[in-house]
């Protein structure tokens, strides 16, 4: 059986297929769907964004995976396949949250949740020719997962971090987060052993640098410590997200800067406290955060931020304060979005009851573009703000002036990454794509 795993490319503004020749950060969700199928199946992966899709060759199934407006270009590739009377399954988050979405002809199968305890069903039907339109997986145990099969990826179109995975989900209930919609608010570890496994696998592979894909890796910070602990030995370098309060922990700080941490990137949302209140994300204190910075900086650990404009405490002053935050606080890759109200979750859902979304086209919900009512600002000219905003923050003399004066204790590779992730973001800014989606 020849099967063909897609991770759909990106429709931009101009409805234009963001194309690049590396995929900097792929997604895990490829390789670990390959490790499930059975071994005597012949599998490719294609990650659209860096590489061409094979419609010329004969697939006996393709398999999409899609997140947020990828969902668009998923059902367009489908429809291509299912010409060719070749079948088509589509899951991951957007399938998962949005349902069918308007593209119930478009595909054989819907997968919805978590594949793992669904997977030998839809294999068992595949292979009798009888696919069912809708799948639903329930939650999975993660005590006993197969390694992904790294080995598929194509190593000439992806970065230089590969990703590995330690738990799922997060503890915390933020009403715009999709991640944790899909999760059901539910946070749940990976083994120790399992992520080791995963890490050096990678290495006989070549990589020595990883991606932790964790929503929020310090949900459990004995989990952390442990984790820490375990890969001291393996010689690698990471970077993954959590929350700022990981400052509050001086010791697993210490142990993942020893453990190869090089970036964090840290939902800091926004420097409003009334912004902050409307999200229920308390736990960020906006008075701590230069100093949390200094802390985790000391341990030589770079920080990126994620901030959103459109909340419901921000004023007009909101655009400026953001610049001079990350300008101030020398934050070296702060990224910036429109708060956008995915499809299930609780966010939009309370934005659809205050009758404050304009826009349903999913094609819209990129992050960069506006598609309800803020409760303050003008909404005729926010993206014109926000995109002023970037403009400012990823001028060559402003990157110069972050990058310089951020001041951790950089490792070589960490110099190049970030510099170089500076640069590449002012490209997609130049070009109206809102830097970290691709």
């Amino acid at each position: 059986m020849k099967i063909l795993l897609i991770s759909p490319a990106i429709y931009d503004w101009r409805r234009k297929l963001i194309k690049q020749k590396r995929v900097w950060l792929p997604g895990l969700t490829l390789p670990y769907i390959a490790a499930l199928l059975p071994e005597n199946y012949l599998i490719t992966i294609v990650d659209e964004t860096s590489e061409e899709i094979p419609f010329h060759e004969h697939w006996d199934l393709v398999c999409i995976s899609s997140i947020g407006a990828s969902y668009i270009r998923a059902a367009e590739i489908a429809r291509l396949f299912k010409v060719k009377n070749i079948p088509v399954i589509v899951g991951g988050m957007a399938a998962t949250l949005t349902g069918t979405n308007g593209f119930d002809d478009d595909f054989n199968s819907f997968v919805e949740g978590e594949v793992e305890t669904i997977i030998n069903t839809i294999i068992l039907d595949f292979e009798n020719g009888n696919l069912k339109k809708n799948y639903k997986g329930e939650m999975a145990n993660l005590s006993s997962l197969p390694i992904p099969k790294y080995e598929l990826f194509n190593k000439k179109k992806i970065g230089f971090w590969l990703p590995v995975q330690t738990s799922r989900g997060c503890i915390h209930k933020c009403p715009f987060c999709s991640v944790a919609a899909f999760n059901h608010f539910k946070f749940r570890q990976m083994p120790i052993d399992y992520v080791v496994a995963c890490i050096k696998r990678g290495k006989e592979l070549g990589y020595s640098n990883f991606t932790f894909i964790d929503d929020s890796i310090a949900s459990d910070i004995n989990h952390l410590k442990t984790l820490c602990e375990a890969i001291i030995p393996l010689k690698i370098y990471w970077m993954t997200q959590c929350t700022i309060t990981i400052a509050e922990h001086p010791e697993i700080l210490n142990l993942m800067a020893q453990s190869g941490c090089t970036v964090l990137s840290i939902g800091i949302e926004s420097t409003n406290s009334e912004s902050i209140a409307s999200i229920n994300k308390t736990f960020n204190n906006t008075l701590n955060y230069q100093k949390y910075f200094k802390i985790i900086r000391s341990y030589g650990i770079d920080i990126s931020t994620e901030m959103m404009i459109g909340l419901d405490g921000d004023t007009e002053d909101i655009y400026n304060e953001f610049t001079q935050f990350a300008i101030k606080n020398n934050i070296t890759l702060p990224r910036f979005y429109i708060a956008t109200p995915v499809p299930g979750t609780k966010f939009y859902a309370d934005l659809l009851k205050q009758n404050r979304i304009f826009n349903f086209d999913y094609f819209n919900y990129t992050g960069s573009q506006l598609v309800f009512y803020p409760k303050h600002l003008n909404y005729k000219n926010l993206e014109d703000k926000y995109w002023a905003m970037y403009d400012k923050v990823y001028s060559t003399k402003n990157i110069l002036k972050r990058y310089l004066l951020s001041r951790p204790k950089r490792s070589l590779l960490s110099n190049i990454f970030t510099l170089a992730a500076n640069f590449h973001y002012k490209k997609h800014i130049k070009q109206r794509i809102p830097p970290g989606i691709v």
